[in-house]
């Protein structure tokens, strides 16, 4: 089905050996988070809703814990399971 597509999908089962085996959580959060634009203006309408959910407990690489909208945070800890070992 990629095939037909004008613009291949990314390999996101390649995040981390691409980052030296390790996952990278946020810059996946931040891709994710970064789906909205300007003014709260949904670039991703799926997403509207995501921010008005409950909140979980993110921390990012730096020791920092983010309130961030878990509907956000679920994406990004699923693709960490599909890395290729």
């Amino acid at each position: 089905m990629t095939a037909a597509l004008p613009i291949p999908p990314a390999n996101l089962r390649s995040l981390a050996a691409r980052n030296d085996g390790a996952f990278p959580s946020e810059r996946v959060m931040t891709t994710i988070y970064g789906c909205w634009g300007e003014d709260d203006q949904a670039l991703m309408p799926s997403f509207e809703t995501a921010l008005d959910g409950p909140q979980v407990n993110w921390s990012a690489s730096d020791g920092h814990t983010v309130p961030t909208p878990e509907a956000l945070v679920a994406p990004a800890g699923y693709l960490s399971t599909l890395q290729d070992r």
